[in-house]
């Protein structure tokens, strides 16, 4: 009975209490937060961190610090942590359980994104303003734009599929003293198609921590898959077909040399200029793109289908010499043989143009 009526009486003094704040209207309800905050920021330093100091000798286990990082469309959107100096009772203010206050005079966790090549917020500056609630737990609100720099693998390009990560840390805390938190929002599939753009396709994203030398790491992975439309279009398909034209010119036209030199040697200049492309633009790796592979392939088909034609000719005469009787019967074979090798040239092109495009299928299975 006495517990209950205790209870009773705790109740009604808090409830009697907040009747009695003077908060009004704006004015005294200004006058009340000021009141707050010159009490938190009274006694608080913001140059000390709110990470409690580990040591040998500690008889008792202290929480690490925990910051948590929001990421929503792979832009960073919110901060929150919790100091513990910055706890109150909502009853001994009006009921206010929360406040807003400049982001210079609270202390404001360290993290710092490594291995990057740029680091860019949007709208961030020691005039900004947290939210504080009553638990002391604090809320930052933020936009930022990463650029990082990813190892590139090329192999399969342009079906190449690439792997990256946005490193953060938080120094020079250690880990059981300092922990960052990623938490991503669920991305469904317009939010990967978004994220990509008219090149890269973003098919996984995914946080992970780690311990470096006793730092805490947390990662953000993000796989990338390229869009290869346009190199089809413009590089591997354009020297398939013509090495297809070119190795039928060159046999339709076996006596007619300068002719077909000069078809071989454009087809010829076509894939070195489509080269020097590739040369150009593509990053330098110690091994070979397979599209470069791709286009040295057709390049050796056109050579040695040109280098057949030209030493063909050489070899009928040869025949035709010692088989003056057998005229007829040797044509219908040298010309039959001719074609043998044509379609022989053609089907090693176009094996040269489906090992091309198999990488894409085993990528898409991978």
């Amino acid at each position: 009975m006495l517990v209950v009526f205790a209870l009773y009486s705790i109740g009604y003094i808090c409830n009697h209490a907040l009747a009695e704040c003077p908060i009004t209207d704006r004015e005294s309800n200004f006058n009340e937060q000021l009141i707050l905050y010159n009490a938190l920021i009274k006694n608080y330093q913001a140059k000390l961190p709110a990470v409690a100091v580990q040591f040998a000798n500690m008889t008792v286990k202290i929480p690490r610090f925990e910051v948590l990082l929001t990421v929503n469309d792979m832009k960073l959107t919110q901060v929150d942590w919790r100091d513990e100096r910055l706890i109150w009772n909502p009853e001994d203010y009006c009921g206010l359980d929360h406040i807003y206050v400049p982001r210079s005079n609270i202390w404001n966790p360290d993290v710092i994104a490594i291995d990057v090549h740029s680091f860019e917020n949007y709208r961030i500056d020691e005039d900004d303003y947290v939210r504080v609630n009553s638990s002391g737990h604090v809320h930052f609100f933020i936009l930022t734009r990463t650029a990082t720099v990813c190892p590139i693998d090329i192999q399969d390009f342009p079906f190449d599929q690439q792997d990256c990560a946005v490193n953060l840390t938080a120094l020079p805390f250690s880990d059981d003293e300092y922990y960052i938190n990623l938490a991503l929002e669920p991305f469904s599939s317009k939010d990967y198609e978004r994220m990509g753009n008219e090149e890269w396709r973003i098919t996984y994203v995914a946080a992970v921590n780690d311990l470096v030398d006793d730092q805490e790491l947390s990662s953000i992975i993000i796989l990338m898959k390229r869009s290869p439309s346009l190199y089809i279009t413009m590089i591997i398909t354009p020297p398939f077909v013509v090495n297809i034209l070119s190795i039928f010119g060159v046999f339709m036209n076996i006596t007619e040399s300068m002719g077909k030199l000069g078809m071989a040697l454009t087809n010829v200049m076509s894939l070195t200029f489509v080269l020097g492309i590739l040369a150009t633009d593509l990053p330098k790796t110690q091994k070979l793109p397979k599209i470069v592979i791709f286009v040295l392939g057709n390049l050796l088909v056109m050579v040695l289908a040109l280098i057949t034609t030209e030493v063909l000719p050489y070899i009928k005469q040869i025949f035709f010499r010692h088989k003056e009787g057998d005229k007829k019967k040797l044509s219908c074979f040298y010309r039959t043989l001719e074609w043998v090798l044509c379609v022989l040239f053609e089907i090693a092109n176009l094996i040269n143009f489906i090992v091309l495009l198999e990488t894409k299928s085993v990528r898409r299975t991978g």
